[in-house]
């Protein structure tokens, strides 16, 4: 396999066309690294984000690159950092996630457009002659009962059926109704597409998800479990999330964290990993 070759200054040639890809700096070029297998086809979006090693292995190629999700992986930091610090300027959160203030506030600006953040009040700032504003996670809307509704139902629908093997039934078939008009997730499209396709369906169901390279596979990320109250009384729904992603990504997934498991301090999160295929 052809290695990546980095030089001093934030430089990473491709290792098939030579070309060069910058970071950490933001970018709007394209780089397609197509090259000789049409179903390995990656392409950078405009972003700042993480950057990691991507293996293709079909076509001799490793980059260093950025790597992004719809939801950038910038909002979804931002949005762990609230819940577990309740409020921040953005400045500290420039500070604490290593990005500029301009890219934090754009950031937050497209969060509160989408009533996930609020300003919860102004705090004085160093340096500055006026409080900054001071930003957390928005408050659900108290005027339903929605939760506690279908917590019930939730429960009355499970308990007919006797038997872990009938319950678990039940949880695929809610997985496949919910993946009903998604369509099937086809081996002959590139994995890191459908990646791409799976992150952008599972943040419009609010899971703040994102996925990262790793030795032994593709790593989905959910920062956000959008019913985790009630995965707390039925486990089963765990189980969901599972058949969600293999039918998004058509792979078998492995799940090696979950969100009320929070026992190392670190910000509670689920983690499926992708398997290599043999």
């Amino acid at each position: 396999m052809t290695t990546c070759r980095c030089i001093s200054g934030g430089t990473s040639y491709c290792g098939s066309c030579k070309s060069l890809i910058d970071y950490p700096f933001r970018f709007s070029a394209f780089h397609l690294a197509s090259h000789s297998a049409a179903d390995y086809t990656l392409a950078l979006d405009d972003c700042q984000s993480n950057y990691a090693k991507i293996y293709l292995r079909k076509i001799d190629l490793c980059v260093t690159i950025h790597y992004a999700s719809p939801m950038s992986s910038t909002q979804s930091l931002i949005l762990a950092y609230l819940r577990r610090h309740k409020t921040a300027t953005a400045g500290e959160l420039a500070r604490a996630l290593k990005r500029t203030a301009a890219d934090i506030r754009y950031h937050l600006d497209l969060l509160e457009a989408e009533g996930r953040v609020a300003v919860t009040g102004r705090r004085r700032v160093p340096g500055r002659g006026r409080p900054g504003r001071a930003y957390g996670l928005a408050s659900p809307r108290p005027e339903d009962n929605l939760e506690w509704l279908v917590e019930a139902l939730l429960a009355l629908w499970l308990e007919t059926e006797a038997g872990e093997e009938a319950r678990a039934a039940k949880v695929k078939s809610l997985a496949q109704r919910m993946l009903a008009g998604e369509g099937e997730a086809s081996s002959a499209v590139a994995l890191s597409l459908r990646l791409k396709r799976a992150v952008e369906q599972l943040n419009r169901w609010h899971y703040q998800a994102r996925w990262e390279a790793s030795a032994q596979g593709p790593r989905l990320i959910l920062e956000h479990c959008p019913y985790r109250h009630l995965a707390t009384h039925h486990p089963a729904l765990c189980q969901m999330d599972e058949h969600l992603l293999a039918g998004l990504t058509g792979r078998a997934v492995k799940r090696l964290a979950r969100q009320s498991q929070d026992g190392q301090g670190e910000r509670p999160r689920c983690i499926f990993l992708l398997p290599d295929e043999p």
